[in-house]
């Protein structure tokens, strides 16, 4: 005989056989055989093919009973200590209802597991597993206890201590959720409501008692709510989870400038939208004259989200920022426009759409900082408030009424306007015009267009007689 892959012929001899020979179990080997007389030994006949030295296996490991419903029964069980020197290429599993003497073959599988469906509820049944290679079948592997069918699922229940997770930005965060189940449960992640997606950062393993999720390296894109779903044969159940990043937090929002003043000013703004997980401790605040680059730091301790800064240079032009800190870090700033201290007044404006509508009245738009104070003049003279005349004032607006107005009402009426940072007038003339005399009262007068400096202002006057006047007003 020699191996296959060998070229050396081994001799053996009569007496010891060839099966008292040392083979290698698994090898192949080539066999033949010489004729020997008196005369010599004659040619050899030889195996055309090589010869694979196995046997049948040994029978399987332990069998584990699982998942037993009122009419199916799962198996499992380990490989033989020894395939026979060739490979297992599948395993046989015989079942026996009790009070039966007969093993019925089941199924055949290549996998070290087998379900066994259409069983009879309340009855017992034994099972056998056997491996099977090229050389034959083992013995078989009996599972130790009688099968009785019955339905043990239970619903899955979710074991978690907490359900708040956190963890500092760049670091590692792993959650464990354990849970029982017959038969086990999958699990199905989510994130907002969302299936989860599995990257290189975040992954997640799940057993038969436990489902895991690892994020590495946690970003605030992590932070959110979490739900965890496990479901069986036996019913569904869930779990919400919620998970904190800690990191620096986001600028503040809203940055506004109240007041202004020579010397100071007020600031406000609105807590970051984005916290980095924890609460906000402080803000700083900063400041600069814009002919510099150099910030210099009013307050890094400010406790609310606004902030009075005084000792301000009148005329300066000043830019402000602010920013958000909590245990982790402080936020990028947020700015303000550029700001002059000055005073906030401003010498009154000029009247502005100043026009006659109906009977004698004149309206005018004001401005002024502080609010103007009004004086109606007519020919040099308070005009006051009595009988036919009426004065309005707002702070954006003025007019003057007169009622029924005659000839004499004609004249040069002024509006000034007057506050602590100056003073400002404006002419208006106007002129009253009667209809000529003998003239019919049941034809009206026509309007009388008078013209002054370019610009005419015109309005229709009715009298309490019918009577129809223009009035005329030049400035």
């Amino acid at each position: 005989m020699k191996e296959a892959a060998e070229d050396e012929w081994i001799a053996c001899t009569p007496s010891e056989g060839i099966q008292d020979t040392n083979y290698t179990e698994g090898c192949f080997y080539y066999f033949r055989v010489l004729a020997v007389n008196e005369f010599g030994t004659g040619l050899p006949a030889e195996t055309p093919e090589a010869v694979k030295v196995s046997e049948a296996p040994l029978p399987p490991g332990k069998i584990t009973l699982s998942d037993v419903t009122c009419n199916s029964a799962k198996l499992s069980w380990e490989k033989p200590d020894h395939d026979g020197g060739s490979k297992i290429t599948g395993y046989i599993v015989e079942m026996q209802a009790e009070g039966e003497d007969t093993w019925i073959k089941y199924s055949e599988s290549k996998a070290q597991e087998m379900a066994v469906n259409g069983l009879t509820q309340g009855k017992e049944y034994f099972f056998r597993v056997s491996a099977v290679n090229e050389k034959g079948r083992s013995e078989p592997k009996s599972l130790l206890t009688p099968v009785m069918v019955k339905d043990t699922r239970a619903e899955p229940v979710i074991n978690l201590l907490t359900n708040t997770f956190s963890v500092k930005a760049g670091n590692d965060l792993k959650i464990d959720v354990s849970f029982m189940g017959v038969p086990p449960p999958t699990a199905v992640w989510k994130k907002e409501g969302n299936a989860l997606k599995e990257t290189s950062r975040v992954n997640v393993t799940t057993s038969h008692s436990t489902s895991q999720i690892i994020i590495k390296d946690a970003t605030r894109i992590d932070v959110g709510a979490y739900e965890v779903i496990l479901t069986n044969s036996a019913g569904t159940t869930s779990a919400e989870i919620f998970v904190n990043v800690f990191e620096r937090p986001g600028p503040p929002s809203d940055l506004s400038v109240n007041d202004v003043s020579a010397d100071f000013v007020s600031l406000s703004w609105q807590p970051p939208c984005y916290t980095g997980g924890c609460q906000i401790t402080n803000y700083v605040v900063e400041k600069r004259d814009t002919g510099s680059s150099i910030w210099q730091t009013v307050s890094a301790t400010v406790a609310r989200s606004s902030i009075k800064i005084s000792r301000l240079t009148q005329g300066t032009e000043y830019q402000f920022r602010v920013a958000a800190e909590n245990h982790y870090g402080k936020s990028q700033f947020i700015e303000t426009e550029t700001v002059v201290a000055q005073y906030p007044f401003r010498p009154p404006g000029p009247p502005t759409s100043l026009h006659v509508v109906q009977l004698l009245r004149i309206d005018a738009d004001i401005s002024g900082r502080p609010n103007p104070t009004v004086f109606w003049l007519k020919n040099g003279r308070n005009t006051g408030t009595k009988g036919r005349v009426e004065i309005m004032a707002t702070t954006t607006h003025t007019s003057l009424l007169i009622r029924e107005c005659v000839r004499k009402d004609s004249g040069q009426y002024t509006l000034t306007l007057q506050n602590t940072v100056g003073t400002t007038s404006k002419v208006v003339t106007c002129k009253v015009l009667d209809r000529p005399a003998g003239r019919s009262h049941s034809s009206p007068t026509r309007t009388d267009h008078r013209h002054l400096k370019g610009k005419v202002i015109k309005c229709v006057v009715f009298f309490p007689t019918s009577q129809l006047f223009n009035v005329t007003t030049y400035h």
